[in-house]
């Protein structure tokens, strides 16, 4: 008996092999011939419109089946062909990736992030849990806008011409070829009578020498450029601002003196203010923080006298100067918005 289940068992076997040769050569669309573990759930069969609009998978026994093992079911089968289009989704689609990318940029102009933040590491780490299979896009590339002026029928306009990628280094002669690029394409060259950016040599280099045009300097970033020289050179003020930026770092690390803050604003009927921390690279931020602790002067000092780990708190002398530079900042301000 034993010879004849042998027997039977291979020619089963051998039917199996013929029938999975048969689908790999007639019909190779219809399976993956990749072989998986039935244990695991993303691995089972799923349904495929393939012959007959039915799917199809087949056990290959690890040995040949005797007459002892015949008398006790097998466990589980070792392994199984996996269907065609039953592998997992490994990459978003142009249309997702897309998507992502559009609320990613809205997030950066929206909370004025800098473009470097796709490269944290806190922020590449957090991306990866809400979307594993999203990569966020590099911001090493450079770009240039081209914004036309012109007046027609006594009224401004002001149309964005192009924004284009500069390719390899920021020299003056390859942004000198983006723009000529630009200005042939829309047959604009012999009509420019000047050009305004703001006062990178690079760009400077290549309006002046290469596109041999006029270079008028961008007048809210020179007024920029002179008022954080006046800032940075006015030791007194720059003091002052120092120790602004230690208060409001305080608050803004802990919750307990914030809580502080609060409470003394609701005992004195003011509005729950919060501290605005400065940003060293924009020195208008300087301005709105001296402008919040002005706001909060009362309630501030006096959560800083009953905090036992408070930084030192301003003086009259200092809260005085606030008050006096304010006013010479405002327009600066308001001209370069």
């Amino acid at each position: 008996m034993a010879s004849l289940y042998d027997a039977f068992s291979n020619w089963c076997h051998w039917n199996m092999l013929v029938y999975a040769n048969h689908l790999k050569r007639k019909h190779p669309t219809a399976l993956n011939v990749t072989l998986t573990n039935e244990d695991d759930p993303d691995s089972e069969v799923q349904n495929v419109q393939t012959l007959a609009s039915t799917s199809t998978s087949i056990a290959f026994p690890t040995s040949s089946i005797t007459s002892e093992q015949n008398c006790i079911p097998p466990a589980k089968r070792q392994r199984q062909l996996k269907l065609f289009g039953s592998t997992k989704k490994n990459q978003l689609s142009d249309t997702e990736n897309k998507s992502i990318d559009k609320a990613l940029i809205k997030m950066i102009i929206a909370d004025y992030q800098p473009l470097s933040i796709v490269e944290n590491i806190g922020f590449l780490e957090y991306s990866k849990m809400l979307q594993p299979l999203y990569y966020p896009p590099n911001s090493n590339k450079g770009y240039i806008t081209v914004t036309c002026h012109f007046i027609f029928d006594d009224k401004l306009y002001s149309p964005v011409l192009a924004t284009r990628e500069v390719h390899g280094a920021h020299t003056g002669e390859n942004i000198a070829a983006v723009l000529s690029e630009i200005f042939n394409e829309w047959e604009i060259n012999n009509k420019i009578v000047t050009i305004v950016s703001d006062n990178g040599a690079n760009i400077k280099n290549a309006i002046n020498i290469h596109l041999q045009k006029y270079h008028h300097p961008c007048v809210a970033h020179t007024l920029n450029l002179s008022v954080s020289e006046a800032i940075t050179n006015n030791t007194e003020l720059s003091q002052v601002l120092k120790s602004c930026k230690i208060i409001v770092g305080h608050f803004k690390h802990s919750t307990f003196a914030n809580e502080k803050l609060k409470n003394y604003q609701i005992q004195m009927g003011l509005p729950q203010l919060k501290v605005k921390q400065d940003v060293p690279t924009r020195w208008n931020w300087s301005l709105i923080m001296m402008e919040r602790l002005l706001e909060i002067k009362a309630p501030l000092s006096a959560a800083l006298t009953s905090l036992p780990r408070a930084p030192n708190g301003l003086t009259a002398i200092e809260w005085e100067l606030i008050e006096d530079c304010i006013p010479l900042l405002k327009p600066f301000e308001s001209m370069t918005t």
